[in-house]
């Protein structure tokens, strides 16, 4: 447990850096309450399902992939919402776990996510061990049982990144109607999005990723058995929220990123490290669908991320990850406690 402490140490100054933003402009800042409804001094409480991927592919041409995702359960949560405050936990995990057939997942799964007027904040750190091959009986010889799958609870995945994000139009367009919650977004809009990003990925297992027993034989040359990644970059996109028939609205985020990546990687059979370096581009995208009032928000929430992490002769290789809310938040006024 110890690298947690240091891991939290490295992405705290970059929430408290956004925080102390959105204080620093909050009292400048004047959105235009034709199109905007701020609950930022009510207490918003919340209750949702949550659901998490975390995929490893590795594709070499046609019907050559490789696809790995980790046995995670669908699990109900809490949170709360108070001013630039958003905090959400999964305490409990109502149906039964599934290890026999897709092995069992042990994680660590830490995501802060700050909403602002002018930024939005992504921070996370994860960590995963044990993965099975979700496409066994495509690509593996005489693997015939449609109920099993090839478990790998040697693999290991550890991901630390961050993202910053710049609304162009804060003062008609919010993410926090959407997305923490403390908004209500009273007529359609939306906004240029310009940001920067930086990520840091590793995977690695006792043996080659690849199984022995793959129908369509890949190369020596793509029996990788350990990776690491290194990526910055800046980029843009768009972000739009339609409202419609007054309380109901779908907004949606899409974010294209051009990244500097280093690589370091080796193979099944021989330790010495290989490093390489390219260009890339990171996909990132987050929307929402619901019903939104003055008290009372019920929403399905999805955030997405995905990282190529380049080629090796003809083989290319993606890390992606991504949550989805089933979210029910309700607000309390202070204001209403106070005259009581």
């Amino acid at each position: 447990m110890g690298r947690f402490p240091a891991v939290i140490a490295l992405l705290f100054p970059l929430v408290l850096f956004a925080q102390a933003v959105e204080k620093d402009k909050s009292k400048k800042i004047q959105f235009d309450t034709n199109y905007i409804k701020s609950f930022r001094h009510d207490i918003t409480l919340k209750c949702y399902g949550n659901f998490k991927s975390n995929d490893f592919t590795q594709v070499e041409g046609k019907n050559k992939t490789l696809d790995y995702t980790i046995n995670n359960p669908f699990k109900i949560g809490f949170g709360i919402s108070y001013k630039w405050l958003n905090i959400l936990a999964t305490v409990i995990t109502p149906f039964p776990v599934d290890e026999y057939q897709k092995g069992k997942t042990r994680h660590f799964d830490l995501r802060l996510n700050m909403y602002g007027r002018s930024t939005v904040t992504d921070v996370w750190f994860q960590f995963y061990n044990g993965y099975y091959l979700a496409n066994s009986n495509n690509i593996l010889l005489n693997f015939n049982n449609p109920n099993a799958y090839y478990i790998r609870p040697d693999i290991k995945v550890a991901s630390l990144g961050g993202v910053l994000y710049f609304n162009r139009n804060k003062t008609q367009f919010s993410y926090k109607a959407s997305f923490s919650q403390t908004d209500r977004q009273l007529k359609s809009a939306g906004a240029p999005i310009f940001g920067v990003n930086w990520s840091a990925f590793g995977i690695n297992g006792d043996s080659a990723l690849l199984p022995s027993m793959v129908i369509t034989k890949f190369t020596a040359e793509h029996r990788v058995q350990s990776m690491s990644a290194f990526t910055f970059g800046a980029g843009g996109g768009y972000a739009y929220t339609y409202v419609f028939k007054k309380h109901w609205f779908a907004s949606l985020s899409v974010n294209l990123f051009l990244v500097a990546q280093t690589y370091r990687y080796t193979l099944q059979g021989n330790p010495a490290p290989r490093v390489q370096a390219g260009v890339n581009f990171n996909f990132l995208s987050r929307g929402a669908f619901g019903y939104n009032d003055d008290e009372n928000y019920y929403g399905l929430i999805f955030i997405a991320d995905n990282i190529p992490l380049g080629s090796r002769n003809g083989s290319t290789f993606n890390y992606s990850f991504a949550t989805l809310n089933l979210m029910y938040a309700h607000r309390f006024s202070l204001d209403k406690w106070k005259n009581l």
